[in-house]
């Protein structure tokens, strides 16, 4: 249980500029699309690695207007990335980090960042519908979007100035006088996990995330406003089979078990599996996809 409530601005930009136009673009040092792998476009970062007890996976959604292949991560799982001081990535006390994620619903405390590699309980989270950095304070109570992915940007500077944004608004801003935002000596980053127990923990929660990038420097705000600019298309994605969640081209009875796994929250397929675009997936679409699967004339209409 959270004893005090501290907001800092959090930088919600939109995480998908193209790299190449924007002028915080050189100064990209690791960049995460999530193209079934968990490696960087920038080849000397390394690579994600999952956190948590249970099965992350890579599955087809809609970010924005188009189909692209993300990261499902399921309750109290997550990412990292990790380095050595001998080879750092990013400087511990300046820096930026944007990414566009999704979360299946909000409500208490859920775990956005933590700094120190899962030790304690101060870091980035959304409560409600708004960003917090617990420990600190700030926010202006910007909300995030009902719908969709979010852009978020959480920038430090040298002098412990903290910005955040939420799809471009500055949402949060102040000085971190303490250190609760720098990176800790262990040197890495976890995203939507939260720190292990016995502190206060497990305050998570499920969903998507699109694109990881880490600077190595706070961005400004007119730098945050160009990573606005519409994700380039870097390669061309077909369109997937309504019902096929193994990606097999054919609809078998396989497509309506990982369905079936999905709507319990054991398995990962997304918008495949949502052969009624109801906007989840239940056993009613498992059992659409198994009457398809066995020749019945079933009719599957997903969101796409």
């Amino acid at each position: 249980m959270k004893k005090r409530l501290a907001v800092w601005t959090l930088c919600f930009a939109a995480v998908c500029g193209s790299a190449q136009t924007s002028a915080a673009a050189t100064n990209v040092v690791a960049d995460y699309r999530f193209r079934r792998d968990l490696t960087s476009d920038v080849a000397s970062a390394p690579d994600l690695t999952p956190i948590g007890p249970g099965q992350n996976c890579f599955v087809i959604d809609k970010v924005g207007t188009q189909l692209r292949n993300v990261l499902e991560f399921p309750t109290g799982d997550g990412v990292q990335v990790a380095w050595t001081a001998l080879d750092p990535l990013i400087p511990l006390d300046h820096y930026s980090i944007a990414f566009r994620f999704h979360f299946d619903g909000f409500g208490g405390y859920q775990r956005l960042v933590s700094f120190d590699g899962g030790v304690a309980d101060c870091g980035l989270y959304s409560i409600g519908n708004v960003m917090t950095f617990f420990c600190g304070s700030g926010n202006t109570n910007i909300p995030f979007p009902a719908d969709g992915y979010y852009d978020v940007v959480f920038t430090r500077a040298s002098g412990g100035v903290v910005n955040g944004y939420i799809n471009g608004n500055l949402a949060l801003q102040f000085t971190d006088t303490t250190a609760l935002s720098v990176i800790g000596v262990n040197e890495s980053l976890r995203f939507f996990r939260d720190n292990e127990c016995p502190a206060a923990c497990n305050e998570n929660r499920s969903g998507t995330v699109s694109r990881i990038r880490l600077y190595d420097d706070a961005l400004t705000a007119d730098q945050v406003t160009a990573l606005e600019t519409p994700l380039a298309t870097t390669t061309t994605m077909l369109e997937p089979t309504c019902g096929d969640a193994n990606e097999s081209d054919t609809i078998t009875a396989a497509d309506a078990l990982a369905a079936l796994r999905s709507s319990v929250g054991t398995g990962c397929c997304r918008i495949t599996c949502d052969v009624n675009s109801s906007g989840s997936v239940t056993a009613s679409d498992a059992l659409a996809i198994l009457k398809r699967a066995v020749g019945q004339g079933v009719t599957l209409t997903c969101p796409f």
